[in-house]
């Protein structure tokens, strides 16, 4: 309840298609007609991500309204399907210590991208990390800081560093 509309929409996305009419039922405000119809769509083998978007834009907008559902729909679009960059990357500034290089997992700490050390390695070794478009997959790779560098982390985790 407390992420934000597009963390939310995300997730909603992410939910297994055998769970997508019981989202429907317990965690949103429609009607059973509208369950039943969710239910009928899936089983006569609709899209289930169809559904999903259905749901989120449902969701997303009950708890934070239409215009951030729209927006959450837009960034979901634009930063998983389409694999472009979001319109608002969060600028994280670092210290001249950093800019010298450092290893990709300590960046990743030093930057919040990772919720620990462990963390970031697994995401490194997994290629779900980026820097500047180019996967890295090495967790002891050496990184140079550059003004203005993107640091892409899943699908959608971003970062800009800014001196």
């Amino acid at each position: 309840i407390e992420e934000t509309p597009e963390t939310m929409y995300a997730k909603l996305m992410a939910v297994g298609d055998e769970l997508i009419a019981t989202y429907f039922l317990l965690a949103t405000n429609v009607s059973m007609e509208k369950v039943k119809e969710v239910e009928k769509r899936l089983k006569e083998g609709e899209n289930p991500r169809d559904i999903k978007m259905e749901l989120a834009r449902v969701l997303v907008t009950e708890l934070h309204g239409a215009k951030e559902a729209d927006l959450a729909a837009e960034h979901f679009a634009k930063t998983v399907q389409r694999k472009e960059l979001p319109d608002e990357i969060e600028e994280i500034s670092v210290s001249q210590a950093f800019k010298e290089g450092r290893l990709i997992v300590d960046i990743l700490l030093a930057t919040n991208l990772s919720e620990s050390r462990s963390d970031a390695k697994r995401l490194v070794q997994q290629g779900g990390v980026e820097v500047e478009g180019k996967r890295i997959d090495n967790p002891n790779e050496i990184i140079n800081f550059t003004n203005g560098m993107i640091i892409k982390v899943g699908k959608r985790k971003f970062a800009k560093i800014k001196e």
